[in-house]
Protein backbone atom coordinates (compact mmCIF):
# COMPACT_ATOMS: atom_id res chain seq x y z
CA UNK A 1 0.00 0.00 0.00
CA UNK A 2 1.26 3.52 -1.03
CA UNK A 3 1.48 5.78 2.03
CA UNK A 4 0.59 9.31 1.87
CA UNK A 5 3.70 10.52 2.68
CA UNK A 6 5.61 8.88 -0.15
CA UNK A 7 2.59 10.21 -2.77
CA UNK A 8 3.53 13.53 -1.61
CA UNK A 9 7.13 13.07 -1.52
CA UNK A 10 7.07 11.65 -4.77
CA UNK A 11 4.83 14.13 -6.96
CA UNK A 12 7.14 16.82 -5.40
CA UNK A 13 10.00 15.52 -6.42
CA UNK A 14 8.35 14.60 -9.69
CA UNK A 15 7.11 17.69 -10.34
CA UNK A 16 10.22 19.52 -9.54
CA UNK A 17 12.83 17.78 -11.70
CA UNK A 18 9.66 17.85 -14.62
CA UNK A 19 9.41 21.75 -14.38
CA UNK A 20 13.44 21.96 -14.13
CA UNK A 21 12.82 20.00 -17.58
CA UNK A 22 15.85 17.59 -15.68
CA UNK A 23 15.15 14.64 -17.50
CA UNK A 24 17.93 12.55 -15.09
CA UNK A 25 16.08 13.64 -12.17
CA UNK A 26 13.05 12.09 -13.69
CA UNK A 27 14.64 9.26 -14.48
CA UNK A 28 16.03 8.21 -11.24
CA UNK A 29 12.22 7.94 -10.00
CA UNK A 30 12.16 5.39 -12.94
CA UNK A 31 13.29 1.49 -13.14
CA UNK A 32 14.89 -0.04 -15.50
CA UNK A 33 12.25 -1.94 -17.05
CA UNK A 34 9.81 1.01 -16.71
CA UNK A 35 6.70 1.35 -19.33
CA UNK A 36 4.97 4.33 -20.46
CA UNK A 37 1.90 4.61 -22.08
CA UNK A 38 0.84 8.44 -23.43
CA UNK A 39 -2.77 9.11 -24.32
CA UNK A 40 -1.63 11.55 -26.98
CA UNK A 41 0.96 12.35 -29.71
CA UNK A 42 2.79 9.94 -32.02
CA UNK A 43 3.49 7.61 -29.22
CA UNK A 44 -0.46 7.32 -28.35
CA UNK A 45 -1.47 4.01 -27.28
CA UNK A 46 1.85 2.33 -28.30
CA UNK A 47 3.79 1.33 -24.75
CA UNK A 48 7.51 2.14 -24.50
CA UNK A 49 9.44 0.19 -22.34
CA UNK A 50 12.68 0.43 -20.73
CA UNK A 51 14.43 3.29 -19.28
CA UNK A 52 16.77 4.04 -22.46
CA UNK A 53 13.32 4.14 -24.76
CA UNK A 54 11.17 6.61 -22.11
CA UNK A 55 14.34 8.45 -21.11
CA UNK A 56 14.60 9.37 -25.43
CA UNK A 57 10.86 9.96 -24.95
CA UNK A 58 10.54 12.90 -22.18
CA UNK A 59 13.66 14.53 -23.54
CA UNK A 60 12.37 15.07 -26.82
CA UNK A 61 9.30 16.27 -24.92
CA UNK A 62 11.76 18.62 -22.28
CA UNK A 63 13.82 19.91 -24.91
CA UNK A 64 13.51 21.95 -27.55
CA UNK A 65 12.32 21.90 -30.73
CA UNK A 66 9.53 20.45 -29.01
CA UNK A 67 9.21 23.26 -26.11
CA UNK A 68 8.89 25.33 -29.06
CA UNK A 69 5.46 24.82 -28.99
CA UNK A 70 5.46 24.93 -25.38
CA UNK A 71 8.32 27.42 -24.01
CA UNK A 72 6.33 27.37 -20.44
CA UNK A 73 5.60 23.61 -19.93
CA UNK A 74 5.37 24.02 -16.26
CA UNK A 75 2.72 21.44 -14.49
CA UNK A 76 1.14 22.65 -11.25
CA UNK A 77 -0.54 20.15 -9.05
CA UNK A 78 -4.01 20.19 -8.14
CA UNK A 79 -4.97 16.49 -6.72
CA UNK A 80 -2.95 13.68 -5.26
CA UNK A 81 -4.66 10.30 -5.66
CA UNK A 82 -3.11 7.63 -3.46
CA UNK A 83 -3.96 3.73 -4.89
CA UNK A 84 -2.67 0.50 -3.47
CA UNK A 85 0.62 0.58 -5.56
CA UNK A 86 0.17 4.08 -7.52
CA UNK A 87 -0.29 7.45 -7.31
CA UNK A 88 -2.28 9.64 -9.68
CA UNK A 89 -1.44 13.22 -10.30
CA UNK A 90 -3.91 15.65 -11.71
CA UNK A 91 -2.29 18.91 -12.78
CA UNK A 92 -2.64 21.93 -14.69
CA UNK A 93 -0.33 23.37 -17.38
CA UNK A 94 -1.50 27.20 -18.61
CA UNK A 95 -5.02 26.20 -17.85
CA UNK A 96 -5.04 22.64 -19.55
CA UNK A 97 -5.58 19.91 -16.94
CA UNK A 98 -3.72 17.10 -17.25
CA UNK A 99 -3.15 13.43 -15.09
CA UNK A 100 -0.11 10.97 -14.68
CA UNK A 101 -0.72 7.65 -13.31
CA UNK A 102 2.47 6.02 -11.57
CA UNK A 103 2.39 2.23 -10.39
CA UNK A 104 5.43 1.31 -8.82
CA UNK A 105 7.62 -1.56 -7.78
CA UNK A 106 8.58 -2.80 -4.81
CA UNK A 107 11.47 -0.06 -4.28
CA UNK A 108 9.50 2.67 -5.03
CA UNK A 109 10.69 3.08 -8.58
CA UNK A 110 8.19 3.92 -11.15
CA UNK A 111 7.33 0.59 -13.50
CA UNK A 112 4.33 1.97 -15.42
CA UNK A 113 3.50 5.48 -16.10
CA UNK A 114 0.38 6.66 -17.82
CA UNK A 115 -0.33 9.77 -19.41
CA UNK A 116 -3.28 11.91 -20.23
CA UNK A 117 -4.06 15.40 -21.37
CA UNK A 118 -7.09 17.56 -21.63
CA UNK A 119 -8.84 15.93 -18.01
CA UNK A 120 -12.17 18.08 -17.87
CA UNK A 121 -14.24 18.41 -14.65
CA UNK A 122 -17.51 16.17 -15.61
CA UNK A 123 -20.00 18.04 -13.90
CA UNK A 124 -22.48 16.17 -11.69
CA UNK A 125 -25.73 15.74 -9.72
CA UNK A 126 -24.47 19.16 -7.68
CA UNK A 127 -24.00 21.30 -10.61
CA UNK A 128 -27.20 21.79 -11.73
Amino acid sequence: MIESAFAHRFTGEWVRAWNQHDIDAVLTQCSEDIELIVSHGASAGTPLRGKRRVGAHWARVLTPPSLTVSLSLFIEPIVIAVGIDSVTLIHEDRGRRGAQTFHFDRDGLVKQAVMFRRARRIPGPCDA
